[in-house]
């Protein structure tokens, strides 16, 4: 008879190993629905890959594929397109046009996209025999605000060394690859690779979106990126001369649809001080400049996925940095969390701006306040159905650091597609 102790240890062995199993499965699951996607979609790749070798500079290049064409865009600059059965050519329009491209610029193209479809198609080697065989674990609390679902490589003897991470956002009810970090070889080179994977759908054209990108074809597109939750994000109406409580879920449907694309932000900030950034957001990725009224030296920070830069002379030196360290970034984010928790904000009314309309929406007190304007506010511009696109300004106190500090933040759709790291230069 088995003493207690020892039922004990096949027990919670047997869970380990269902638990395992478990993972397995879903990791298996979620990366077949994610090559089934790229089979039929639009598909982006950011790739940073650094060398163990320090003498070697850091690669950085997009990638992008579509089932009929790919581009390959490298930090160096230039954009290089390939058809089917091909050869790769330059062009800024997706092949419409294009000149032969350098055989010395596209010689490692294809190494580079092997690289990139390594994870999707989970091609590893296990040269350690001894760690016996790959074992996909959950890593619990490891998602971020971005709700990523992550899985780890472990083998069935860890030794506790760094092992490849992927992770995955859901979508439609199932999940798509969004990110892998983790050791690689590029030819004799050991290297730590940085992948982030975003994906462009077609959809209906009578779906409006906030920032619509155009694919080669011109079709209006939806994108999962890193704050991707589920499904296309749902929209919410509400009467300008409703002035009850419900005001707050056109907040929330405008903050869902600026949970994709980039959009360029213009912030003033009140604390004993006035503060001013100007940049980018995408996503949890962001390009953030402080500009300081009181002539102390600017602070500019650049942050994609798990990378961050940073710079105190306007970007001529960067550093890299802590990518935890969001205070910049959180204090022009918090307006457009626009969470379940929300309080109930009222319509005032609509508002011409620049040929849009703008809702206007304010914080409704539960007694009466003596300044209105020091409630938060918020303009969100509605589209030809009155639906919410994207929030416009917001105006109003934001809490940072459990200081309470007065905010003006002007948001709108940015042409770039992208955050890009600060050696690679906007297009």
């Amino acid at each position: 008879m088995k003493s207690p102790a020892c039922l004990v240890v096949v027990i919670s062995l047997a869970f380990t190993l269902v638990a395992r199993a478990d993972d397995a499965e879903k990791f298996n699951d979620f990366l077949k629905y994610t090559q089934e996607v790229v089979a039929k979609q639009h598909l982006i790749v950011y790739a940073n890959i650094e060398f163990d070798n320090s003498k070697k500079k850091p690669l950085e290049f997009r990638y992008d594929h579509y089932p009929e064409i790919e581009r390959m865009q490298p930090a160096a600059g230039g954009s290089y397109v390939r058809k089917q059965d091909g050869k790769w050519g330059k062009s800024d329009d997706w092949g419409e046009t294009s000149k032969p491209a350098p055989a010395k610029v596209t010689a490692d193209f294809d190494n580079w996209i092997g690289l990139v479809n390594a994870p999707l198609n989970n091609i590893h080697v296990e040269l350690d025999k001894s760690q016996g065989g790959v074992v996909p674990t959950i890593l619990e609390g490891e998602g971020g605000e971005d709700k990523e679902i992550v899985f780890e490589l472990r083998r069935e003897h860890s030794t506790n060394l760094g092992y490849p991470q992927f992770g995955f956002v859901p979508f439609g009810g199932k999940a798509l690859i969004h990110s892998f970090n983790g050791p690689m070889h590029y030819g004799s080179d050991h290297v730590q690779a940085h992948f982030r994977y975003d994906f462009l759908f077609k959809v209906n054209v009578q779906m409006q979106e906030a920032t619509p990108a155009a694919s080669p074809s011109g079709s209006v597109v939806a994108t999962v990126s890193a704050a991707a939750s589920g499904s296309p994000a749902s929209t919410a109406t509400l009467s300008a001369d409703d002035q009850s409580s419900g005001g707050e879920e056109v907040i929330k449907a405008a903050c869902r649809q600026m949970q994709r694309g980039s959009w360029k932000v213009d912030a003033k900030l009140t604390f004993k001080k006035k503060l001013g950034i100007t940049g980018l957001i995408n996503g949890a990725d962001f390009d953030l400049a402080t500009h300081p009224e009181d002539g102390s030296a600017p602070m500019r920070q650049v942050a994609i996925m798990t990378l961050s830069w940073l710079s105190t002379d306007n970007g001529k030196n960067w550093k890299k940095t802590d990518a935890k360290d969001r205070g910049i970034y959180n204090w022009v984010h918090s307006p457009l969390i626009g969470g379940e928790s929300m309080p109930a904000f009222m319509v005032v009314g609509n508002e011409p701006h620049g040929g849009e309309t703008w809702q206007h929406l304010q914080l409704k007190p539960d007694e009466k306040v003596d300044d209105p304007s020091r409630l938060p506010n918020y303009w969100v511009v509605m589209d030809a159905q009155g639906e919410p696109a994207a929030v416009r300004h917001f105006a109003g106190p934001v809490l940072i650091s459990g200081q309470v500090v007065q905010a003006e933040i002007d948001y709108a759709a940015s042409k770039e597609p992208w955050i890009t790291p600060p050696m690679m230069p906007r297009r």
